[in-house]
């Protein structure tokens, strides 16, 4: 077991353990996992996607994701992997999302969404994974470009955590 302390208490803080099979677990890692929190919704053409729950099988330690801004706030540099999907009803010709690093546009960070049928009751998955070198201060939100309906609990995701 590693730790650190004394804290407030006066008592050591665990950061690091490897049991005796060699596993290492970090209870501190930043980590987060969030969903919307309601059966769909549409955000605004040119808004943060604002992913506004961590519970109930999602997480935030740290504190690091805002479940009001959709922002996820590296604490430390390093490299993080992000995740997002979600799923989309209706048709579109020219809507997209993009991932924004501290408020402007990163290559790789687009996905573009063409859904044209005959139903607009389907719906789509649409998903986006990144590894990304973030310095202590940079944030990471989803921008939705477009007018379109989302399908939330259940169905749709935005996590990340740090890899070292």
């Amino acid at each position: 077991v590693f730790a650190t302390g004394p804290n407030s208490s006066g008592n050591e803080v665990e950061r690091m353990r490897i049991d005796s099979n060699g596993r290492v677990t970090t209870p501190n890692l930043p980590s987060f996992s969030a969903v919307y929190n309601g059966s769909s919704w549409t955000t605004a053409p040119d808004n943060t996607m604002v992913h506004n729950y961590t519970g109930a099988g999602g997480h935030n330690i740290g504190n690091h994701y805002s479940t009001s801004t959709g922002r996820f706030t590296a604490p430390v540099a390093g490299v993080y992997q992000l995740n997002w999907y979600a799923i989309v009803t209706g048709n579109y010709n020219n809507a997209y999302i993009q991932f924004y690093k501290n408020g402007s546009r990163m290559y790789g960070g687009d996905i573009h969404i063409t859904k044209s049928t005959t139903s607009a009751s389907g719906w789509d998955t649409y998903n986006w994974v990144r590894a990304i070198y973030l310095s202590a201060g940079d944030y990471i939100e989803p921008i939705q470009r477009g007018t379109m309906t989302w399908h939330g609990n259940h169905w749709n995701n935005f996590s990340g955590y740090l890899v070292g």
